[in-house]
């Protein structure tokens, strides 16, 4: 039996499977397994596995008795995102794919931006994503409007995924803000896929995509000079 979520279920939904010998894959993509650490099924047919290496330690240490976490990481669908010709190289391209919330880390990327445009850096930014926070956004505008950045910076809204490809073949690098612990990160697989360069906060499971210098490039999250550092490099 392979499960996902069961956050509405509890550990009891296992039962069955468990007693009759049937054995059980429990597949986490976050660091809550759904129920207490009293209630971890003890049966050696129930196996837990984790959508990051971060995910299971997280899970590890909060004291879970399991001898063993696999890790089986989220699924790409690499070859839809496959580009047949290189992005182009004539200036810096941004590309931010994910919800305009600040727990994404955004207003890290604006800021950052700001300070590229006050050192001449020619460049172009597009920001995609949906947003439960319109005010937010706004002041985000505004700010770009203040700093004389309207010009270089666009926010496109909500794209459908069918879309996604033909936004990432028009920019050259992928910046991924995120300020709190991703369990994953799907979309720097899917720019990697497009042949974008991902610049990345690299938190929680995040950073096992990015092998710095090599295959992207971390910066230190929160911090938009040094993500304006990478951004230049």
């Amino acid at each position: 039996c392979l499960s996902g979520n069961i956050y509405f279920l509890s550990h009891m939904v296992f039962e069955p499977f468990l007693e009759k010998g049937i054995p059980v894959v429990h597949y986490v993509a976050n660091k809550a397994t759904g129920y207490a650490i009293s209630d971890t099924p003890r049966s050696d047919l129930y196996h837990l596995a984790a959508a990051s290496r971060w995910v299971g330690d997280v899970i590890l240490r909060e004291g879970y008795p399991l001898k063993k976490i696999s890790v089986v990481y989220p699924g790409a669908l690499v070859k839809e995102f496959k580009m047949h010709i290189p992005p182009g190289q004539d200036k810096l391209r941004i590309a931010y794919a994910s919800i305009v919330l600040p727990y994404k880390g955004p207003q890290i990327l604006i800021e950052a931006l700001n300070r590229l445009h006050d050192r001449g850096v020619d460049f172009h930014c597009s920001l995609a994503g949906s947003t439960t926070n319109e005010r937010f956004v706004d002041e985000l505008k505004k700010f770009v409007v203040a700093s004389g950045m309207e010009d270089k910076i666009d926010f496109v809204g909500f794209l459908p995924r069918k879309s996604l490809k033909g936004f990432f073949a028009t920019h050259n690098v992928l910046a991924f803000p995120s300020v709190f612990q991703e369990q994953f990160g799907i979309s720097q697989v899917e720019a990697m896929a497009a042949g974008l360069t991902v610049v990345s906060s690299g938190t929680g499971g995040a950073k096992e995509i990015i092998e710095h210098g090599k295959s992207g490039l971390i910066f230190e999250s929160e911090n938009s000079e040094s993500l304006a550092r990478e951004l230049l490099w």
